[in-house]
């Protein structure tokens, strides 16, 4: 038996069992005889015995019979505490079916552990046989002889569907090792702490049942009538099933916490299988594109033979119908190579990385989230500020960086697939003209028994240039939506790295990152004051040693003229202009100053009746 079960049965009285849960009922250890001992004297401690789900079963039928019989009908509060009981054994039987299941799961962590060190086995051996054999685990269309030339072009596509699927599946391997390595064992390891604390609380509760369980016991002895008694013997044994389902609901918890450890090792074991399974499926996949752009080479090398054949043929036959085709024919040969370079380039991944720039774009991401976590609790030290700091003088140039390469890089060479796509796009529409205008032109030059020779000529070259056009249209927009994601990753960066700024820029001066005001404060503050006052008694006693005056230059003594001299002449222009503004007032000019000051009468006068007003 666990030593936490046995600590808390041996709290609350229960005896010692050898196995517990499932199986076969376990007999009961028998109860000490009861002594007849007086009323006045204390009970001997009732022993609570362990339980099986056998005995609950019957526990459960037995209320159920004291429920349902009408004959002699249990009181209520007896009643009440039956109900009680019902929810307990109801409760007991939860529990203990979620330890069983704890306990004996499906699939165990060893069992799981020893599967993924088999895997493990098995990749490491794949790997040395990789290393070996480089083409040994490669598919059957990747591991065509050189010499077969003319398989080339129906294995392209066959590669090119491998890599698709090879690209996909490492992709979720490598997402999952990712997640995996980031929030495995944090999550177990959070969830063991979460268990624990729980373990305490329960841990507890079986304690305080243990403490009340003497204080019931003693009850029955103190009962004063049969009535009393039964109700406390109900109660006592409602207490026992409350405190088998405490200990219960405890030996649940150390089976949840026993298993979150070993799982907790099995994450190790879990975290190499899959690096390994990734290291496998990259290095397969760098082999199939490189076996991949070797065919796509040896294609391109012989479409440029044919070019130069077709072109020969046209330039040396004398026929309109054999010359138009192999012209034609070079043409689309020309294309068919542009196609195959343009399949290669999505096939091998060249270019900028959507996977590099996506992995730098979260990475920028979760720095930011990690350093908003920095002030979620107010409490930011001396390292925290320092860290805010260098990261505000980080981000600056780091964003310069980004813009003056990654982003110049991805910009440019999106501009580039969409500058192709849509002549691609635009070759497709004006198709159907050019070739109108090319059967035309040459159904004109030849006599009328072979237009229909030549009319089912053009109608093939004109089948398989528009199924070129179309596969150059879809492998372009392959490309310029693979350099779209990878500009819209390092924008996303650079929008991170600019958040991330206006947030350090908006918070880096409410932090305190130094010592609060205290006595190495005042300290220093005294220490600043006697050296301010000793520099400035140091410049009064300079001005009074002639020997630190500098000599008086022309320069100088000009410019204090000036300063002195420059007032005066200022002043006298000033008076001169106000002269002449009063000289050229409106008053002045109607010669106002002639007439004579006539008084106003006295108030109280009053004019005559032929006095003039």
């Amino acid at each position: 038996m666990r030593a936490p079960l046995a600590r808390c049965l041996a709290l609350i009285g229960l005896v010692p069992l050898s196995a517990l849960g499932d199986g076969a009922p376990v007999a009961p250890k028998p109860r000490a005889a009861e002594a007849t001992t007086p009323k006045a004297e204390a009970p001997p401690s009732a022993t609570i015995t362990p339980v099986t789900r056998a005995d609950a079963a019957r526990e459960r039928l037995a209320i159920a019979a004291r429920l349902d019989d009408k004959d002699r009908p249990a009181p209520k509060p007896i009643r009440d505490l039956l109900e009680a009981r019902k929810a307990l054994l109801q409760e007991w039987e939860k529990v203990n079916k979620e330890r069983a299941e704890v306990e004996n799961p499906e699939r165990s962590p060893e069992r799981e552990a020893a599967e993924f060190k088999l895997d493990l086995d098995k990749t490491r051996a794949l790997l040395e046989q990789a290393t070996k054999v480089p083409d040994a685990l490669l598919p059957e269309a990747f591991r065509a002889k050189e010499a077969d030339v003319k398989a080339i072009e129906a294995r392209l596509g066959e590669m090119k569907e491998a890599i698709d699927a090879a690209r996909s599946d490492l992709k979720d391997r490598s997402a999952e090792l990712e997640a995996l390595r980031a929030d495995g064992s944090s999550k177990l390891a959070a969830k063991v702490a979460a268990l624990r604390t729980e373990r305490d609380k329960v841990y507890q509760g079986v304690a305080a049942l243990a403490a009340g369980h003497g204080e019931r016991q003693a009850g029955v002895a103190a009962a004063t009538s049969p009535e009393a008694r039964d109700l406390i013997k109900e109660r006592l044994v409602n207490s026992e099933w409350e405190a088998r389902v405490e200990a219960e609901r405890l030996a649940c918890m150390e089976a949840k916490i026993a298993q979150a450890g070993r799982r907790l090792d099995l994450g190790t074991v879990q975290i190499a299988a899959k690096a390994a399974r990734v290291q496998l499926g990259r290095q397969l996949l760098e082999r199939m594109e490189a076996r991949y752009a070797a065919q796509a080479e040896r294609q391109r090398s012989d479409l440029k033979q044919a070019v130069a054949k077709e072109k020969t043929r046209a330039a040396t036959s004398g026929d309109p119908v054999e010359r138009r085709r192999a012209s034609r024919t070079a043409e689309l040969f020309e294309l068919e190579s542009q196609v195959v370079a343009h399949e290669k380039a999505h096939a091998t991944s060249a270019g900028v990385s959507v996977q590099e720039m996506t992995a730098l774009a979260d990475a920028a991401s979760l720095g930011f989230a990690e350093l908003k976590k920095l002030l979620d609790d107010d409490d930011v030290s001396t390292l925290d500020a320092l860290r805010l700091k260098n990261d505000f003088r980080r981000i600056a140039p780091e964003r310069a960086q980004i813009v003056r390469t990654d982003l110049a890089e991805t910009a440019a060479e999106l501009t580039t697939y969409e500058n192709a796509l849509t002549d691609a796009e635009i070759d497709l529409v004006n198709d159907s003209r050019d070739d109108r205008f090319d059967r035309e032109s040459l159904l004109e030059q030849i006599p009328e028994r072979r237009r229909a020779e030549a009319s089912a000529m053009l109608e093939e070259l004109e089948t398989r240039h528009k199924a070129l056009l179309n596969r150059r249209r879809n492998v372009l927009q392959k490309l310029a939506r693979r350099a779209e994601d990878a500009h819209n990753q390092v924008l996303r960066r650079l929008q991170t790295l600019d958040e991330q700024y206006a947030f350090i820029r908006t918070h880096i001066f409410w932090i305190r990152d130094a010592e609060p005001v205290g006595a190495a404060t005042l300290a220093h503050a005294r220490d600043d004051s006697l050296r301010t006052a000793k520099a400035l008694v140091r410049l009064a006693c300079e001005t009074c040693d002639r020997s630190l005056w500098g000599r008086v230059s022309p320069d100088f003594v000009l410019a204090l003229s000036a300063l002195v001299i420059l007032p005066w002449p200022l002043h006298l222009g000033r008076k001169a202009l106000d002269r002449l503004r009063l000289a050229n007032a409106p008053g002045t000019a109607l010669g106002l100053e002639d007439f004579p000051a006539v008084e106003p009468p006295a108030v109280g006068d009053r004019p005559s009746a032929g006095q003039e007003v």
